[in-house]
This record gives C-alpha cells, sequence and structure tokens, in this order.
C-alpha cells in the first residue's frame, strides 16, 4: 500500500489552492452574476466553478494521483487512497445578495479519514487550518471552542433546507426548541463558516440536517482539533454523507442532543410518515446496530461481497436491503455511499452499495446521488440514474440530459426512461437532439435509442417536436426509423394514414400522411 503523504505538504496546498479560490470570489463579489437553478441544492454562478476548477488546478499539479469529490463536478476517481473534498463557495446565495458570509472549504482525506482541513473567508482574509493530532488554527494563531456550560448563556448556529416539505418543518420545531432556551440563535448561511466560528469559540453549537460532504469535512475536523465534539442528532460518531451533524464544545452536547430529541418526540407521527416514504420499510431506528462508522463499512463491504457472488449462497438485493434496513436502519446510508465511491472494489459491488444507499436514504439525498452521474463507470451511472427515477424527484432538472449522449448504449437508454418518469425542463428538445446524434446509427442495436426516443417523446405528448420530426420521414435509407417516426408524427398529431395504405411499403405511407397532414 502506498505510504500516506506528508500532513504538512498537503495542508500546503491545500491553503494554496483555498487563497487562490478565494481570490477569485473576492474579485467578483459584489458584481452583476449569471444564476442558475443546481440540481436538488440551491443556486450557482460561473465563479462556483471557476473557483472550483482554480483548486483542482492547484491541487492536482500537488497530488496528482488524489482523486475528488466536489460539489459542482462531482466524483472524480483517485489512484491512491487520497481524496480532495472541495466546497468552492459555502453560501453562494450570500454571495449572490452581496451578503459577505461565504467562505472556500477543502479537506484531503486519506483511506476515508479526513486528515486534514481548510477554510478561507476572502472578505476577512481569515485562513482556518486543522491537521489531525495537531490542533486548530486561524491565520497561525491556535483557536479553542468555548467554554460555555449553559444553554442559556450559548450563542448557537444553524442552517435551513432548500427544500419547502416534512424535513423543513421539523428544522423549524427545532430552532424553536432550542431558541426558546439559548441567549440567541443565528442563521449565516454557510455550513463550514458556522463550523469555523464554532471551532473558534464564537459560537457554542451548531447543528443542521440534509449538508453534504464538502459542506461539513473541513469544518468537522476544525472542530474536534479545537476540542469539540461532532455527532449525528443520536451522539454518534459523525461520518461524512450522513444527514445530520451537531457540534458544539463538548459541554453543551448533551443538553444540544436532548432539545433535538424532545422534538423528534413531539413530532413522532411526522418522523414514521416520512421514514415509510424514504424507505418502504417501519425500521426502529433506535435499535439500529451502535456499530462504529469503521466497524459498519466493513460489515457492509462483506455483506455486498457476498451478494455478488452468484453462488447458491449468496443473498438476493431485496434481502441484502431488508437486513441493512432492520439492523441499521439510515445510518448505513454514509458508509454505503463511501463503498459506492470506492475505486477499488468492482463496479458490480459499487452499484450494490448506490442502490441500496437510494433505497435507504430515499430523496433526503438526491443531492448525494447526483454526482454519480459522472461516474467514470457505465454501471454507476446507469445505477444512478436508476436509482433518481425511482425517487420521482423533479430536483435533478435536466442533470439527466446530457446522459442522452452517453458512450455507453445501456446508459443512453436508461436516459430516456429516466426522462419518461422525471419529465424535465428541456426533455423534448434533447429527445430531438438524441436522434441526431450519430453513434446511434453505428449498428443495429445502437438504433433502439432513437426509436425508444420517439416512443418517449409520444408519452410526453409532445406536439411542439412535429416539425422537427417531419424531415426524418425522409431517411429512405432506414425504414425502420421511417416507421417509428410516422408512428410518432400520427400519434402526436392526431393524424392518421389512411385505412388503405396501412399495410402498403413504409415510403407510400409517408408520402400518403404528407398530403394528409398539409390538408
Amino acid at each position: 500500500m502506498k505510504k500516506a503523504p506528508s500532513t504538512q505538504k498537503l495542508l500546503k496546498a491545500a491553503v494554496e489552492a483555498a487563497h487562490a479560490s478565494g481570490d477569485i470570489l473576492a474579485h467578483h463579489f459584489g458584481k452583476t452574476l449569471r444564476v442558475r437553478e443546481k440540481a436538488g441544492a440551491g443556486l450557482v454562478t460561473d465563479i462556483d466553478i471557476a473557483s472550483e476548477k482554480a483548486a483542482m488546478r492547484i491541487l492536482k499539479k500537488s497530488f496528482p494521483d488524489f482523486g475528488f469529490l466536489t460539489e459542482e463536478s462531482g466524483i472524480h476517481a483517485a489512484q491512491s487512497a487520497g481524496r480532495w473534498v472541495i466546497d468552492p463557495l459555502d453560501g453562494t446565495t450570500n454571495y449572490i445578495h452581496k451578503f459577505p458570509m461565504f467562505c472556500v472549504s477543502i479537506a484531503a482525506e486519506w483511506e476515508g479519514e479526513v486528515v486534514v482541513g481548510v477554510i478561507y473567508h476572502p472578505i476577512l482574509k481569515e485562513t482556518y487550518t486543522a491537521v489531525r493530532g495537531k490542533g486548530a488554527f486561524v491565520n497561525g494563531k491556535r483557536i479553542h471552542v468555548s467554554s460555555t456550560s449553559r444553554l442559556n448563556d450559548s450563542l448557537l448556529t444553524t442552517g435551513f433546507t432548500y427544500r419547502k416539505d416534512e424535513w423543513l418543518h421539523a428544522e423549524m420545531q427545532a430552532f424553536e426548541n432550542l431558541s426558546a432556551v439559548a441567549r440567541a440563535v443565528r442563521r449565516p448561511g454557510s455550513a463550514a463558516l458556522d463550523l469555523a466560528y464554532t471551532a473558534r469559540g464564537v459560537f457554542d453549537g451548531f447543528w443542521e440536517r440534509r449538508l453534504s460532504p464538502w459542506d461539513v469535512a473541513a469544518g468537522g475536523l476544525l472542530i474536534k482539533e479545537a476540542g469539540g465534539k461532532v455527532t449525528d442528532f443520536k451522539g454518534n460518531d459523525f461520518a461524512l454523507g450522513q444527514l445530520e451533524i451537531l457540534a458544539s464544545n463538548k459541554k453543551l452536547h448533551r443538553p444540544l442532543l436532548s432539545k433535538i430529541a424532545q422534538k423528534v418526540k413531539k413530532n413522532a407521527h411526522l418522523w414514521l410518515i416520512v421514514l415509510v416514504f424514504m424507505t418502504g420499510f417501519v425500521s426502529n431506528l433506535a435499535q439500529a446496530t451502535p456499530l462504529h462508522s469503521t466497524e459498519l463499512i466493513q460489515a457492509l463491504r462483506q455483506q455486498i461481497q457476498h451478494a455478488g457472488q452468484g453462488s447458491s449462497t449468496s443473498v438476493s438485493f431485496d434481502t441484502l436491503l431488508k437486513k441493512w434496513s432492520d439492523e441499521y436502519g439510515t445510518p448505513a446510508v454514509s458508509p454505503l455511499l463511501q463503498l459506492s465511491s470506492d475505486q477499488k472494489i468492482p463496479d458490480s459491488q459499487r452499484y450494490i452499495a448506490l442502490m441500496g444507499a437510494s433505497k435507504l436514504g430515499g430523496s433526503a439525498i438526491t443531492h448525494l446521488i447526483t454526482p454519480f452521474l459522472k461516474d467514470r463507470s457505465w454501471m454507476m451511472r446507469t445505477g444512478a440514474l436508476r436509482a433518481l427515477s425511482a425517487l420521482q424527484t423533479s430536483d435533478i432538472n435536466a442533470a439527466v440530459l446530457p446522459l442522452l449522449h452517453d458512450s455507453a448504449l445501456v446508459v443512453r437508454l436508461e436516459a430516456i426512461q429516466a426522462i419518461e418518469k422525471l419529465r424535465p425542463p428541456g426533455a423534448e428538445k434533447a429527445l430531438i437532439d438524441a436522434l441526431k446524434n450519430p453513434d446511434n446509427y453505428h449498428h443495429q442495436v445502437a438504433q433502439w435509442v432513437p426509436q425508444r426516443a420517439l416512443k418517449a417523446l409520444q408519452k410526453l405528448e409532445a406536439r411542439e417536436t412535429i416539425p422537427a420530426l417531419k424531415p426524418y420521414l425522409d431517411h429512405s435509407h432506414d425504414p425502420a426509423l421511417q416507421k417509428a417516426v410516422l408512428e410518432t408524427l400520427q400519434s402526436l398529431s392526431g393524424k392518421a394514414v389512411s385505412v388503405e395504405f396501412k399495410n402498403r411499403p413504409i415510403p407510400e405511407q409517408v408520402q400518403e400522411w404528407k398530403k394528409s397532414f398539409i390538408q
């Protein structure tokens, strides 16, 4: 196994990358930006993307064998046990509205453990750094969590989901409970900065749901190295990919957990509904096996390997999923996502892990499944499409559309099925573009794509595509395509070929339909 890199070298590269990204953010702050909606996770600007590219360029140069997990471009395969986790602009909404609470967050993982974390606030020129086992600092000065011991004296911070659903309701309930006992609660809008300020002792505690790994990777390490504590809402050690995070100065951790648990009890009926929707199982999470995250990963890995053997003793995916739901519940989601990202295990096993995570996590982890649409493996891209289709979520918007031009035929076909179910904006135009793709005409099997695309246009009742489809009627060199186009046009226009022409050759039917349509 390759030797672990020097943490000081990792730190130096991370600081350089964070400053380069931060310089871009500072330069464009306050200017007019091009803003668009992002799949299931708020807003994105061209500056987010430019910032990410700047950081990745520096980190690739210093550590070319490391992989990446980034907010804007997703997963990039690693050639070693190292990975960078990057949020190039945490607090995008603040940035867009000229509210100067945003930052760059970069963390380095080795063998699945965060060993270096850097958070840079480019407006205040504050660089927060942490190396595992060596403390936390801001601009070179050591920092510590606060010494506050009573909730009545505490200043807390939190954030809320972008989604307007039951999760937001639960978050507001927790906010109400803690606001009633704390001195004050703030909501600055940048989870990474919330964690940095908690590590520094400005805030006494922070909690939030539905954060992504890039939001908390660096900040979580800062908290630990500053003497604080980071867990989920049940007090279990926090791991990247979990849906809940509570960070505190340790002294307030138990009372904070108690207040959050009080909220769960108050809305027990609500959580039961959410749980049934998310997993399809009524599993008792309070009885979930209390394994350490590393032990749970190993247990899941062995079970997945066994399931993938294909022997008489192997178990089905449904059996495995029920076992995970009954024994572990949602705490298994994060380890399964980590296994899904592990490039060292077979793609078939990564696929099982991804499908298991999507079943257990439900729509709450849509934003964690979407990056797999860009995975190097066609199997994983197919799995992500199937998972997102099953969740019936509209949050991914146009994320599936580029896969209509994927290099793998099976992915292109799966993308069409996903589009039929999800009906994302721009679907009709994307399906028409698929007809133009020359890769879909190289051999007979590939022609399934345009034929399936035409069927999808019928299901979408995309009547506005009739003008774009008419030229394909003249593809006399491909009778099968001609026939499929004719059937689609008849379906969309409501004008059918007359009965006496139905058994005639396709070219004659085409000419007859053209006359009928013009009339």
